[in-house]
């Protein structure tokens, strides 16, 4: 087996922590939007992680929880 030396992708664990921040920084505002643009278009809520498949977030809409993803459904 050949082995190979893999070139890091981040100069250092500071580049790496930075990258980090910055993508959960991104993800809580794309979060964010999501839920408005959800609850202004079609009275839809956003709800945690489908508990059956973790694929997606639940939608919640007229007293039923949704998943987009596996399409597990739970009334409230």
């Amino acid at each position: 087996m050949i082995s190979r030396r893999l070139t890091p992708r981040y100069r250092s664990r500071t580049d790496l922590t930075e990258q980090v921040e910055t993508l959960q920084l991104r993800l809580e505002q794309l979060e964010r939007t999501l839920s408005a643009i959800a609850t202004d278009a079609a009275n839809v809520s956003v709800a945690g992680p489908c508990t059956k498949c973790q694929r997606s977030l639940l939608l919640m809409r007229d007293g039923v929880l949704e998943c987009p993803a596996c399409g597990y459904r739970r009334p409230l």
